[in-house]
């Protein structure tokens, strides 16, 4: 796949979607829980086992609703006209390994066929391939890559 500005855009654009999808799924599970909590009457005592599952379950989908919506708002915050010269926020390039966009932890995506890193700035492998430009080569886990385009 030889990637352009408008493949750049329109995978940002499915990360974006990806990330409301997670969203709207983790706020029917909160709904969900605390639909539970509320039909299940009154606490039994002050211990009652269910209902302080519930709320763990709740304060646990709402830390995941938290970074989903972090992770929308850094998306949406990647200029999406910009070609960058080195690897760093926002910045779309190729490697013999596959793409890498630098934006949020995501993880691996496929994406019409390829494989596309979706890393963000605060993981190891981001601190090897730092400011690297087209040509230069990055190291991490003892495997060398070498970045062949920036979109």
């Amino acid at each position: 796949m030889n990637c352009t500005l408008k493949d750049k855009r329109a995978f940002v654009e499915y990360c974006i979607s990806l990330t409301e999808d997670s969203i709207a799924n983790t706020q029917r599970l909160i709904k969900a829980a605390d639909d539970e909590a509320k039909g299940y009457g009154p606490p039994k005592d002050r211990y009652d086992g269910f209902i302080n599952q519930q709320m763990r379950r709740i304060a646990m989908f709402s830390k995941q609703l938290e970074e989903h919506n972090h992770n929308l708002d850094m998306l949406r915050k990647i200029n999406l006209d910009m070609i960058h010269d080195a690897a760093d926020f926002g910045a779309f390039f190729q490697t013999e390994r596959g793409f890498y966009l630098i934006a949020v932890g995501l993880g691996t995506i496929t994406y019409e066929g390829t494989k596309v890193f979706v890393i963000s700035k605060s993981v190891p492998i981001f601190e090897s391939m730092c400011g690297k430009k087209v040509g230069d080569v990055f190291e991490f886990n003892k495997i060398k890559q070498t970045i062949i385009a920036m979109v």
